[in-house]
């Protein structure tokens, strides 16, 4: 399954604007947690399916690029609603659909999908490197390089812009890190 648009093709504006449509159907939700002082509120993205195609496309591709921007417009949403309230809301995505079948899971590399199973061992936190931004010392020239998890992150061994060796650092200040845990799952499977 292949996306139906590119992340670059998402208007910032037109997109808050369709998590506020979004926010309405799950108004209700967002009052009881702060009404009972929760601090999570479960968004069904089963609800996007048809009515918001567009932003389940882009929640499901591009998962770490949007999760941010969805939870900061969901608060401002619920900001807007209920005025101050003195705690800040945390938003669980359920997944728009399930993968049924562990052989199928290459399929899904950097999507966002749910899985059923039993949680046998976790890795403790570590970071990962997911975009870098290199720097030539000699022409002062920058690059990004994306990582993914499955390749060890190495610095280049030239400049792409002068072509020179050994003068290249990684740009921490620029580069991107993100959390991830590593986790064994058993599959459950169907007594005959």
């Amino acid at each position: 399954m292949q996306p139906r648009v590119s992340f670059n093709d998402f208007d910032p504006v037109e997109t808050e604007d369709r998590i506020r449509e979004l926010c309405g159907d799950v108004r209700e939700s967002i009052a009881e947690a702060i009404l009972s002082r929760k601090w999570v509120v479960t968004v069904p993205l089963q609800l996007m399916i048809k009515k918001y195609q567009d932003l389940l496309d882009l929640f499901t591709y591009w998962p770490r690029n949007v999760d941010n921007f969805f939870i900061t417009t969901l608060n401002k949403y619920a900001k807007e609603q209920f005025g101050d309230f003195d705690h800040k809301l945390a938003f669980a995505f359920e997944p728009p659909f399930m993968v049924n079948s562990y052989n199928d899971l290459y399929k899904y590399v950097n999507r966002y999908v749910g899985l059923s199973g039993i949680v046998v061992k976790v890795s403790q936190q570590s970071m990962f490197l997911e975009r870098a931004v290199f720097e030539c010392h000699s022409c002062l020239y920058q690059w990004p390089v994306d990582f993914d998890m499955f390749s060890l992150p190495t610095i280049p061994n030239k400049c792409p812009h002068c072509n020179k060796r050994g003068t290249i650092s990684l740009r921490d200040s620029d580069s991107t890190l993100v959390p991830i845990i590593r986790g064994q799952l058993n599959e459950l499977t169907a007594l005959d």
